[in-house]
């Protein structure tokens, strides 16, 4: 039977946000009293009004399913779910890497910071730290901005897992790459 729980669960079930589905669920309430308002002025009695009003409706799954991917369909990230949250943290990560490093390189030497007499160790160190923490703040940054846009196209927390693992493997391939070591003479696993 058609319930209005039946849509809510589906809605759900399909990755719609949690305020977004009861906003969905009072609007077809909403619908669903207004039809039976009017079967009633109409001379109906209020179970053939209920009927008559379940009937008008269709089947609340289909029409859960349709609103669910006619939400996707209007968010990039859900016509392109694939490339979005596959592709994209890798491709992110490394530009904003990549912007850092060049925004760090040009700002340190309009500053005259990378003549090695201008940098104690102490200094060198801080720098090291403070990549590092910029590093793994993207690290757990990103999927959680994943994670948004997940939400807001309706795909759960799958895409969010998946954009998780990729930004992972990521770091953990990074870490055990040869390095030159800023404090040691030769290189070393890092």
């Amino acid at each position: 039977m058609n319930t209005l729980s039946e849509f809510r669960k589906t809605l759900r079930d399909q990755g719609m946000p949690p305020n977004e589905a009861m906003r969905c669920v009072e609007e077809l309430e909403d619908h669903l009293t207004d039809l039976q308002a009017e079967a009633m002025a109409s001379g109906l009695s209020s179970n053939e009004a209920d009927q008559l009003a379940w009937q008008k409706l269709g089947n609340v799954k289909e029409l859960a399913l349709a609103l669910v991917d006619s939400r996707r369909q209007s968010e990039w990230w859900g016509r392109h779910p694939i490339f979005g949250f596959g592709f994209l943290p890798v491709f992110m990560l490394s530009g904003l890497l990549l912007s850092l490093v060049i925004i760090g390189a040009f700002t340190g030497s309009a500053l005259g910071l990378w003549e090695p007499q201008r940098l104690t160790t102490s200094q060198r160190m801080d720098i090291f730290i403070l990549i590092k923490l910029v590093y793994f703040s993207l690290l757990f940054g990103l999927p959680i901005w994943f994670g948004i846009q997940a939400q807001r196209s309706c795909y759960g927390f799958i895409p969010v897992f998946s954009a998780t693992i990729v930004l992972v493997c990521h770091g953990i391939f990074h870490q055990i790459t040869y390095q030159e070591s800023l404090f040691a003479e030769k290189g070393s696993l890092v």
